[in-house]
């Protein structure tokens, strides 16, 4: 039983002597946290009923929540009791209103609560409360502390212990929301049966259920989160809170410690997959533009790992360049130490500076033998940067993964130039299907085509069956980055497409002499003894500039480009024969950016926009651009290329046409791939792939081609370049 869940008396008189420094972080923070709270005392009290997600009901519940926990935390700090007053008395019509609400209606599988229509935002609810609850207890009478304990924490403890125990062990986000609420709930009421079940699990074994076992089967030895790095920010804020609550008041379960300080990796990982602005890759079900940067609402974990990281862990500038970004800390001792810590340089004279991340792969599965994320990273010179993510490892659990394999994303000059859809959701904007993950969430964005990966035969890899997917991970085939020129990562999959092996490798190619900027070259290998309709989609953002192929254009009835596997979403604006070449440039804020590839006489390629079979408008009405062969096996060569400027304002334009003239294939087999790039001023390169498993420096290749050209190399791969 505690009153200082996450702040002693100690540590609330160190803050509170901080905060004199008004323009220190924690300075500036408090001043932010107290402008709310006073802000909030001019509210009326209200306890609605139960509704929508997004709607007035829900909204007014969830401010209800930072208001207590808010307040609570002011008086913590100042003990100016005009806070714990107004806690108190919101806190007293949840005790008169709770048990009376009915349980709410919901869209979605997860069972309802009271006050929202799925008990996570119960659990959410119950996280901010308990802890504004902790500062208010020595404020609160003891027959108060008891209704409130009885009247509103424990129900909703027991509805995630007993009512839906299956959702308490459940392996998944939602199962460490109710770990980490039940698990804090349990330490300030001084109830060890909560505490042991939230990190033991219901049957108290570690394996089946609790925060160990959470922390054993969502995260790989690389801090890799299961679901992808979009949920694991959501999972980051009760992770990181029930940890402190542990360490400070439970210690005898060393969790810092706990399999190799796994908690400590997760963020990391993260950080090795962010671009410049902290923006993180839309892996399975998620949004594009959530940051580490961002410490508001569901993002707010970020704030408490960078801060408890770097005091349960050590010093890192690294966190205090985050934390600094972020202009905000944790209120508690962790975040006082980060913004010390920040003062100090600040005092010196010191600046911290950035420090990009380097190229990485980051191991998938609970093992770390799952596959992986792996990205590549370069720079320009003008220090924009260019990342390309492939995705090889586990799918991101049934209910919010994709089942496919081998998908990239593509960024340059700090943009995003190749697109995954992410997911087809309004969080929280009761119009847009109450503010649930939309029916095309399942009908298009959870579907290969939307990928950036090769689709076969129109059909989802496994079919869009999860249960199916979880049997197979991709392979790592080869990663080498050490010419920092040709940084390559290749990989491999096996049965997610039927009677289909499939190999991607790409390389993050730099020739100043040649090309403004690093250049993307993608080389996609299907093998199969049987003929298939191949589909390689590329999603991009931004304005068709040209097509240097034969094309006819849907200028007065748009159709479907299919009927199921998410084809049934996008509109079919027109069709191409490229027959010799593929090539196509399009503008994207203020740069151009162009895709050639290499083609038969049979490739075809449709164009066009999502959003067919819409009514509602979920979807984005985003463009894409598809080339189709039809085969056995066949290999894809292709180049991404980013060149010249676009000022509007100016009315200019510069560097508008691609170098590049052909990319052909020259041969494949099982060793390797040789492909060669022709430029238009008559440059050429040959790039040379291996094939071959277990691949190493000393590997020796040697090709010969139908035309009877010979190749050899030894290596993973090499690119030889040719003067006109």
């Amino acid at each position: 039983m505690t009153n200082s869940i996450f702040i002693t008396d100690e540590e609330a008189s160190k803050i509170k002597e901080a905060i004199s420094n008004k323009s220190s972080l924690m300075g500036k923070s408090f001043i932010q946290l107290q402008a709310n709270g006073d802000t909030y005392l001019k509210d009326d009290l209200i306890v609605p009923k139960n509704g929508a997600a997004g709607g007035y009901e829900h909204t007014t519940h969830m401010c209800n929540a930072v208001k207590i926990q808010t307040w609570a935390k002011i008086y913590k700090i100042l003990k100016d009791e005009k806070y714990a007053k107004q806690a108190e008395a919101l806190l007293d019509m949840y005790v008169e209103k709770y048990l009376q609400l009915p349980f709410a209606k919901t869209l979605t599988q997860n069972p309802p609560g009271r006050m929202f229509h799925q008990i996570l935002n119960e659990q959410m609810w119950l996280i901010r409360v308990v802890e504004g609850y902790s500062y208010l207890k020595n404020y609160l009478s003891e027959e108060k502390q008891k209704a409130i304990e009885e009247k509103v924490i424990t129900p909703i403890c027991e509805l995630m212990i007993e009512t839906n125990s299956d959702r308490f062990d459940i392996i998944h986000n939602h199962g460490i929301w109710a770990v980490g609420c039940v698990g804090i709930a349990g330490i300030i009421m001084g109830k060890d049966d909560y505490v042991e079940k939230a990190v033991k699990g219901l049957k108290l074994d570690s394996k089946t259920g609790g925060f160990r076992a959470q922390l054993d089967n969502l995260l790989s030895p690389d801090g890799y989160y299961e679901e992808g790095p979009y949920y694991l920010r959501f999972a980051l804020w009760p992770m990181y809170l029930f940890a402190e609550a542990l360490e400070r008041h439970c210690p005898d379960y060393k969790i810092f410690e706990y399999r190799d300080q796994i908690i400590k990796k997760t963020l990391y990982s993260m950080m090795d997959m962010v671009l410049n602005d902290g923006q993180l890759p839309s892996l399975n079900d998620a949004y594009r533009s959530t940051s580490i940067y961002e410490v508001g609402g569901p993002c707010v974990g970020f704030l408490y790992a960078t801060a408890l990281i770097y005091c349960r862990y050590g010093a890192d500038d690294k966190l205090l360049w985050i934390a600094q970004k972020q202009d905000e800390v944790m209120i508690n001792i962790a975040g006082l130490n980060i913004s010390n810590a920040l003062e100090d340089l600040k005092t010196k004279g010191k600046c911290l500076e950035y420090k990009a991340p380097e190229s990485c792969e980051i191991k998938a599965g609970k093992s770390g033998t799952a596959g992986a994320i792996g990205v590549l990273r370069s720079k320009d010179g003008n220090g924009k940067e260019y990342r390309v993510l492939m995705s090889y490892g586990t799918h991101g659990m049934r209910e919010h993964g994709h089942y496919d394999g081998l998908s990239i994303m593509v960024n340059m000059n700090d943009s995003s130039v190749l697109t995954d859809y992410g997911c087809a959701r309004w969080a929280n904007l009761t119009q847009k299907y109450e503010g649930t993950y939309a029916p095309e969430n399942f009908s298009y964005a959870k579907h290969t085509v939307a990928h950036n990966t090769i689709v076969v035969d129109k059909a989802t890899h496994h079919f869009a069956n999860g249960r199916t997917a979880e049997k197979h991970d991709g392979k790592c085939h080869i990663f080498n980055t050490s010419d920092p020129k040709a940084q390559l990562m290749s990989a491999k999959t096996s049965e997610y497409a039927d009677g289909c092996d499939m190999q991607r490798s790409v390389i993050l190619f730099e020739d100043y002499e040649e090309f403004e900027h690093p250049i993307l070259i993608d080389i996609f290998k299907i093998i199969s003894k049987a003929n298939h309709t191949y589909d390689l989609p590329f999603h991009y953002l931004g304005q068709a500039v040209e097509y240097n192929f034969p094309k006819a254009a849907s200028n007065t009835q748009l159709t479907p480009a299919g009927d199921g596997f998410g084809y049934q979403h996008l509109w079919r604006e027109g069709t191409g024969d490229p027959r010799v070449n593929f090539g196509y440039t399009w503008l994207h804020e203020g740069r151009f950016y162009s895709i050639n590839s290499s083609v038969t006489n049979n490739t075809k390629v449709i164009y066009g926009t999502i959003g067919a079979n819409d009514p509602e408008d979920h979807l984005r009405p985003e463009p894409y651009i598809i080339l189709r062969q039809t085969g056995k096996t066949h290999a894809f060569a292709s180049v991404l290329e980013s060149h010249g400027m676009f000022d509007e304002a100016q009315e200019v334009a510069q560097n508008s046409f691609s170098k590049i003239d052909i990319t052909h294939m020259l041969a494949t087999n099982e060793q390797g791939t040789i492909v060669c790039i022709r430029l238009k001023s008559g440059v050429r390169y040959t790039v040379m792939v291996s094939n071959i498993d277990n691949v190493d420096d000393n590997t020796q290749h040697s090709i010969i081609s139908e035309k009877n050209q010979h190749f050899s190399w030894q290596g993973s791969h090499k690119i030889i370049k040719h003067q006109s």
